[in-house]
Protein backbone atom coordinates (compact mmCIF):
# COMPACT_ATOMS: atom_id res chain seq x y z
CA UNK A 1 0.00 0.00 0.00
CA UNK A 2 1.35 3.12 -1.30
CA UNK A 3 0.00 6.62 1.32
CA UNK A 4 -1.29 8.99 0.00
CA UNK A 5 0.09 11.59 2.43
CA UNK A 6 2.30 12.06 5.07
CA UNK A 7 -0.98 12.43 7.61
CA UNK A 8 -1.98 8.57 6.40
CA UNK A 9 1.20 7.49 6.69
CA UNK A 10 1.39 9.12 10.21
CA UNK A 11 -2.13 7.16 11.34
CA UNK A 12 -0.63 4.20 9.95
CA UNK A 13 2.08 4.04 12.38
CA UNK A 14 0.01 5.26 15.27
CA UNK A 15 -2.28 2.42 14.93
CA UNK A 16 0.97 -0.20 14.54
CA UNK A 17 2.10 1.46 18.13
CA UNK A 18 -1.50 1.07 19.24
CA UNK A 19 -1.74 -2.52 18.55
CA UNK A 20 1.97 -3.26 19.71
CA UNK A 21 1.70 -0.91 23.06
CA UNK A 22 -1.87 -2.69 23.79
CA UNK A 23 0.10 -6.46 23.29
CA UNK A 24 2.85 -5.84 25.07
CA UNK A 25 0.89 -4.89 27.79
CA UNK A 26 -1.55 -7.88 27.36
CA UNK A 27 1.68 -10.07 27.25
CA UNK A 28 2.68 -8.91 30.53
CA UNK A 29 -0.37 -9.37 31.93
CA UNK A 30 -0.45 -13.02 30.51
CA UNK A 31 3.34 -14.13 31.97
CA UNK A 32 1.83 -13.02 35.69
CA UNK A 33 -1.51 -14.49 36.02
CA UNK A 34 -2.95 -16.14 32.62
CA UNK A 35 -6.30 -16.90 33.98
CA UNK A 36 -7.10 -12.87 34.53
CA UNK A 37 -7.73 -12.39 30.54
CA UNK A 38 -9.25 -15.68 30.54
CA UNK A 39 -11.88 -14.07 32.57
CA UNK A 40 -13.39 -11.75 29.63
CA UNK A 41 -12.18 -14.01 26.76
CA UNK A 42 -10.41 -17.28 25.71
CA UNK A 43 -7.05 -18.02 25.44
CA UNK A 44 -7.06 -17.75 22.17
CA UNK A 45 -8.47 -14.57 21.64
CA UNK A 46 -5.58 -12.82 23.45
CA UNK A 47 -2.67 -15.01 21.84
CA UNK A 48 -3.88 -13.76 18.40
CA UNK A 49 -3.50 -10.24 19.90
CA UNK A 50 -0.10 -10.82 21.41
CA UNK A 51 1.06 -12.53 18.38
CA UNK A 52 0.38 -9.25 16.31
CA UNK A 53 2.13 -7.49 18.50
CA UNK A 54 4.99 -9.99 18.04
CA UNK A 55 4.84 -9.47 14.69
CA UNK A 56 5.05 -5.45 14.70
CA UNK A 57 8.15 -5.79 16.99
CA UNK A 58 9.59 -8.35 15.23
CA UNK A 59 8.84 -7.52 11.36
CA UNK A 60 7.88 -5.07 11.41
CA UNK A 61 8.87 -4.54 7.24
CA UNK A 62 6.08 -7.45 6.25
CA UNK A 63 3.33 -5.81 7.75
CA UNK A 64 0.29 -5.12 5.25
CA UNK A 65 -1.08 -1.89 5.86
CA UNK A 66 -4.69 -2.85 4.91
CA UNK A 67 -4.60 -5.60 6.92
CA UNK A 68 -4.10 -3.16 9.87
CA UNK A 69 -6.63 -0.79 9.10
CA UNK A 70 -8.70 -3.81 8.78
CA UNK A 71 -8.04 -5.07 12.09
CA UNK A 72 -8.53 -1.54 13.69
CA UNK A 73 -11.76 -1.06 12.07
CA UNK A 74 -13.59 -4.69 12.53
CA UNK A 75 -11.87 -5.51 15.69
CA UNK A 76 -10.97 -2.56 18.05
CA UNK A 77 -14.41 -2.01 19.36
CA UNK A 78 -14.31 -5.61 20.36
CA UNK A 79 -10.76 -5.22 21.83
CA UNK A 80 -11.44 -1.70 23.61
CA UNK A 81 -15.03 -3.77 25.32
CA UNK A 82 -12.51 -6.31 26.42
CA UNK A 83 -10.28 -3.65 28.02
CA UNK A 84 -12.89 -1.77 30.05
CA UNK A 85 -14.36 -5.44 31.20
CA UNK A 86 -10.69 -5.94 32.76
CA UNK A 87 -10.37 -2.67 34.06
CA UNK A 88 -13.57 -3.50 35.78
CA UNK A 89 -12.51 -6.66 37.31
CA UNK A 90 -9.43 -4.72 38.50
CA UNK A 91 -11.51 -2.61 40.53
Amino acid sequence: MIFCSDESLDRFEAAIMRLQTIGEALKNIDKHDSSFLEQVAPKKYWREIIRMRDLISHHYMDIQADIIFSICKEEFDILQENIEKLKEKIQ
